[in-house]
């Protein structure tokens, strides 16, 4: 009875998969805001480069939303494949997510200095990947799911 209990899948790792879907949603998020309101990405750009005029901008623009928008559909892609291999017990996929969300964390320092119209994304995405790590490493019935052999 016990080893049967040890194989199964902790409480903590049922909020996992709506803990990812609200994060996936929050990374779209921000490219989607930046193609609605070009106007807020146009600012953010020249604040950072007021040196660019005219149609270099709006180059500009375009660049940063499509990077936001490559950026953010790979880093859903690589959150739905982590968050499934680690849903399936495989150490690998925990590790993975783990690496992935503190990239995240650190490259989300980008979107703040870009502006305070960006840093809501920013506190809303930090406060999900410290949920999602706090699901797959806190609870002791996560670090025994994942150190069985």
């Amino acid at each position: 009875m016990e080893a049967h209990a040890y194989h199964q899948k902790p409480n903590s790792l049922r909020w996992l998969s709506p803990a990812c879907a609200a994060l996936a949603l929050g990374y779209a998020a921000l490219p989607v805001v930046m193609a609605l309101a070009p106007g807020t990405t146009r600012e953010s750009v020249l604040r950072s480069n007021p040196e660019l005029t005219g149609t270099a901008v709006d180059f500009a623009v375009a660049a940063a939303i499509g990077y936001s928008a490559a950026v953010h559909a790979i880093s859903i892609a690589l959150l739905v494949w982590f968050t499934a291999a680690t849903l399936r017990g495989r150490r690998w996929g925990r590790i993975a997510l783990t690496v992935l969300l503190v990239l995240a964390t650190a490259g989300s320092f980008a979107s703040w200095d870009a502006g305070l119209q960006f840093q809501w994304s920013v506190i809303l995405n930090n406060a999900l990947h410290l949920v999602l790590l706090g699901l797959v490493w806190v609870p002791r019935s996560a670090r025994r799911f994942f150190a069985r052999t």
